[in-house]
């Protein structure tokens, strides 16, 4: 967990397993045990400060984390306590002598499980001969998609990380990772993907067969430690600007939402927008692929007089809550519950909604509603429905990755097949056994069809599909800017831009543009494909961060900064 010597970190973990047990009263030292039904390893190290308090961090290898920070952690009445991610993730229990170990009860949002931390260093097998980062690209059906293992060997044993850029799905833990003689495999169970190949010492390589089970390729994997791309717009301290930690609750959900507010220097108050992330469950940062995008642009935004609230989505980070049953009305009344937190503060001013992609769709959900809300900022927001998007942006995506048209025509003609499906059921029910029997009608195995099903059905898909921005942009009397990539293949630029400027045609402070060469994440893009998120070093191109604070300061909402 620490970084120190092997030799030294086993024989600490000794003395801190016996220490444990002659003394049951402080649960400082090395702990291990299982944290779910399914076996979810888990090891917490904890130690005690000088003042008495007790701090620590989590491992969980087969999550691919590690020195996850906990929350405080707590001896009180013989109760030991501690948390992580927010307090979503919470353990209490007492040393049970019989046992020689804390015994208690570990909750998640979701669930929870009796367990017990027994003293000792939780050991992983130890690979050897593979540490560094394996880079290679994979051929199939006429796609490429780059391949990356991580693999890096420490006190615990051996951790490894599979990256799919393209697919824009970075840190997959791999387990298990195994090398007899020179050949190796691993497996990534969370993505159903694997490889068998051979290890060339000198060459430095791994040659095998790569992908789901019964339908690998071959795969080269070249030693590449010098390849990780650069992320040089991430900001470091010292700001020029003030940061703070603050809490949000939204008490008609029972959620509570873990924030930073950014605010510029000076006395007074300052506008402060707050920042909607796209899809998918993200952090306060919008974190992915290495690049953060809401950091940069709250940084930026701080730097030129507008304070930023940005938070982790529901179920992230600090925030409690369960993501994948929310949706977009539920992600609107956090919104809601985040202004009139700020509201109350004497150092913020108006407060706006800047969302980008999925964002954008629930600032104008929120700013049609509230009067309060002085501006809106579309960035990548969609301008047409959900369900014509997602049938555009699928042919678009797969086009930008190098398909034929002809694989395109019909993987197009599937997906409209799937979504008529789902919008038309009763049930999410009856939607998933319906698009099963039809993808297995079609050739897909039963297995791949099921997986396939369950996702194009989940909770929020069939709502989604039945949402039409324009509708509620149409209603925003605030000022808005709507911004999209011409090289945006998620939110195409020729068939968003129509419905964007449409919506908008009644609204006297709107202002709707086409960026020149930016894809869907605001980069300077070469063809717009998923897979350049990754390789693209720049986070968030100066054109857009300047578009956005020069609209902003044009329309009174910032303040100069000493």
């Amino acid at each position: 967990m620490k970084p120190i010597i092997a030799f030294a970190a086993c024989a600490l973990a000794l003395l801190a397993a016996s220490a444990a047990l002659a003394d049951p009263a402080s649960p400082a030292g090395d702990w291990q045990g299982v944290i779910s039904a399914r076996g979810t390893r888990a090891a917490i190290h904890i130690e005690q400060t000088a003042s008495g308090a007790f701090v620590g961090d989590i491992d969980l290898p087969d999550n691919g984390i590690r020195d996850f920070p906990l929350d405080q952690v707590t001896l009180q009445d013989g109760v030991l306590a501690f948390s992580y991610r927010g307090g979503t993730r919470r353990f209490e229990g007492r040393w049970d002598e019989a046992a020689g170990a804390w015994v208690g009860r570990f909750q998640t949002p979701n669930s929870g499980i009796d367990m017990a931390w027994t003293a000792g260093f939780l050991g992983l097998p130890v690979v050897d001969g593979l540490d560094g980062r394996w880079e290679g690209v994979m051929s199939q059906g006429g796609v490429q998609t780059r391949v990356i293992l991580r693999v890096d060997t420490d006190e615990h044993g051996t951790w490894a990380l599979l990256d799919l850029p393209h697919l824009v799905e970075i840190g997959i833990p791999v387990n298990p990772l195994t090398r007899q003689g020179d050949a190796v495999a691993f497996t990534a169970p969370a993505a159903g993907l694997g490889f068998q190949g051979a290890l060339d010492p000198a060459a430095g390589t791994l040659k095998g067969t790569f992908g789901a089970p019964g339908s690998g390729a071959p795969l080269e994997l070249v030693r590449n430690d010098d390849g990780e791309p650069r992320r040089p717009q991430t900001p470091t301290a010292p700001w020029p600007y003030r940061t703070e930690e603050i809490s949000i609750a939204n008490a008609a959900a029972d959620v509570r939402l873990g924030c930073t507010l950014t605010l510029p220097q000076g006395p007074g108050s300052h506008a402060v927008a707050i920042l909607l992330s796209g899809t998918a469950a993200q952090d306060r940062d919008e974190e992915m692929v290495g690049h953060r995008p809401f950091l940069v642009l709250a940084d930026h935004l701080a730097r030129n007089g507008v304070g930023a609230l940005r938070c982790d989505d529901r179920g992230v980070g600090a925030s409690t809550g369960v993501f994948r049953t929310s949706m977009l009305p539920d992600f609107a009344d956090d919104v809601e519950a985040s202004m009139d937190v700020l509201q109350a503060r004497p150092d913020v001013g108006k407060i706006g909604l800047i969302g980008h992609s999925e964002g954008g769709i629930v600032a104008s959900m929120v700013a049609a509603e509230r009067a309060d809300a002085a501006f809106v900022v579309q960035v990548a927001g969609p301008g047409v429905p959900v369900y014509d998007l997602l049938l555009k942006q699928g042919e678009e995506t797969s086009r930008a990755r190098g398909l034929p048209e002809a694989m395109i025509e019909q993987q197009s003609a599937l997906r409209r097949a799937v979504y008529d499906i789902v919008r038309a059921a009763e049930t999410p029910e009856a939607g998933a056994a319906e698009v099963e029997i039809f993808l297995v009608s079609v050739g897909l195995p039963r297995e791949t069809a099921q997986g396939e099903a369950a996702f194009a059905t989940r909770p929020d898909m069939q709502r989604i599909l039945k949402v039409d921005p324009a509708a509620w942009l149409a209603q925003v009397s605030a000022p808005v800017l709507a911004i999209v990539g011409s090289k945006d293949t998620q939110v195409p630029a020729p068939q968003n831009l129509p419905g964007l400027r449409a919506a908008l045609a009644g609204n006297p402070d709107a202002t709707v543009l086409e960026l020149p060469d930016l894809n869907h994440l605001m980069q300077t893009a070469r063809t717009g494909a998923i897979g350049e998120y990754y390789e693209i070093e720049e986070t968030m191109a100066p054109l857009a961060l300047a578009t956005i604070s020069t609209w902003l300061a044009e329309r009174g909402f910032a303040r100069a900064t000493p």
